[in-house]
């Protein structure tokens, strides 16, 4: 009897010592896993696979094709933001939010277009340059059912007639969004803000905001960083299985996998073309030209916070991104900070670009200011430098990147023509500097 009890005792005491050592194993397992799981080697891959995403991601449509200008018209006259920025971002949430009723194409003649724009106790966000239609829906939402071959330039914000209107300079049309869900309403914008006053104006089926006063604006200073272009082969061959490595008749670097992609370095002057060959045999409308620009600006890894669209030249097969500060366009002698995507053919893009980039932000002082003319003198300007102010395309305010030294450099305000397709500063002092890129 004793001996069976402790024959019994024995057995369980077995079976639990069993079941011990196994729950010992699977904790001791569990417990190795985690420590695999959090050793400095896997945190180091995670944080760099992270880091990866965060650069392809970090520039969104919005960021890419924002606005260069906000405008509120009052009664018989208008005034423009100059740090305005902060208020368009605002606005965007807000217009993103609404639910709207749908709208039809409209057509304007050339006064009424200009009259409607500039109505009065409106606002308008300004584009650098027409956008698609379907990447404003991008940035906007897609209850702005816009047309696939729209383009937009300004969108219009009336608290009046609780609409939200969309202006299409290429043909005067327009798209108008009654507001549904909740009331429109405009912010004080003038308060406490840098404004100059301007006036709407069209001169060759081009609109213009003509500036009515002087400019007062901050001079800045900038760190700037130099990728290695060379890397940038490694991001662009990842998929190719063999990439030569060869030297053209101008000792220029070039990568080549075959016939698809062919990425040609410039060592001297850190730029770079970037070649993709494919098999389409058509080109895509203008909203596929900028959906394959944004997506080129990812591949070269051009996701500077300040990389911004600029223009659409060749009937919108060729865009042209620039580096700005507070929304106005940088240029230089050679091209830093420029990024020119071209349909060169259906099968065939190209985009230019450079391993110079804005970093750093360094200290300046708030009275190392620049007073620009109004938009009238600047055109007097240009006529004292020998330029026919009826032959410049455009007229713009940006910033002259002048290098101080290998790191670092002065952003100038000044003004900016554009004649015979190319940009010209008319400086500080226009009898003894033009020249911009």
């Amino acid at each position: 009897m004793i001996r069976q009890l402790l024959g019994n005792i024995w057995r369980r005491t077995k079976q639990l010592g069993l079941y011990v050592l196994l729950g010992f194993a699977i904790m001791v397992s569990l417990l190795f896993s985690l420590a695999l799981w959090q050793s400095p080697q896997r945190s180091l891959d995670s944080k760099t696979t992270n880091s990866q995403q965060e650069v392809v991601s970090m520039h969104s449509y919005a960021e890419v094709y924002d606005f260069s200008g906000l405008v509120v018209n009052e009664s018989s006259s208008a005034m423009a933001i100059i740090d305005f920025r902060p208020s368009t971002d605002n606005l965007v949430s807000k217009v993103s939010a609404y639910k709207v009723k749908a709208s039809k194409q409209k057509t304007l003649s050339a006064s009424d277009y200009l009259a409607a724009l500039s109505a009065d106790q409106t606002v308008v966000m300004q584009f650098p340059d027409q956008v698609a239609g379907k990447v404003v829906q991008r940035i906007l939402g897609d209850q702005y059912d816009l047309p696939s071959k729209a383009t937009i330039n300004y969108i219009q914000l009336n608290a009046q007639s609780q609409t939200v209107t969309f202006y299409s300079d290429a043909n005067h049309h327009y798209y108008r969004y009654p507001v549904q869900n909740k009331q429109l309403q405009l912010p004080n914008l003038l308060s406490k803000k840098h404004v100059v006053a301007v006036k709407w104006s069209e001169a060759d089926q081009q609109v213009k905001l003509l500036y009515e006063e002087a400019i007062n604006l901050q001079k800045y200073r900038y760190l700037v960083t130099n990728t290695d272009l060379q890397s940038f082969a490694n991001v662009l061959f990842t998929e190719s299985k063999q990439v030569n490595t060869t030297q053209d008749d101008n000792n220029n670097l070039v990568y080549a996998d075959g016939e698809n992609k062919r990425l040609t370095i410039n060592q001297t002057s850190k730029t770079g073309v970037f070649d993709v060959f494919n098999s389409k045999k058509k080109l895509p409308n203008v909203s596929g030209v900028m959906e394959d620009g944004y997506d080129m600006l990812g591949n070269i890894q051009q996701t500077s916070d300040s990389i911004n669209y600029f223009a659409s030249e060749n009937n919108g097969d060729t865009l042209i991104y620039r580096l700005d500060v507070n929304g106005l366009p940088i240029f230089n002698l050679d091209k830093l900070g420029l990024v020119k995507f071209q349909m060169i053919s259906a099968g065939h893009q190209q985009v230019d670009f450079s391993g110079t980039t804005l970093q750093v932000p360094l200290p300046v002082n708030d009275d190392d200011t620049v007073t620009l003319p109004s938009t009238a003198d600047a055109e007097t300007w240009a006529s004292q430098v020998g330029i026919n102010p009826d032959k410049i395309e455009d007229l713009r305010i940006g910033y002259y990147w002048q290098t101080d030294t290998g790191d670092t450099v002065t952003l100038q305000p000044e003004w900016f023509y554009k004649y015979d397709g190319e940009w010209q500063s008319l400086g500080t002092n226009p009898a003894t500097r033009t020249g911009g890129s």
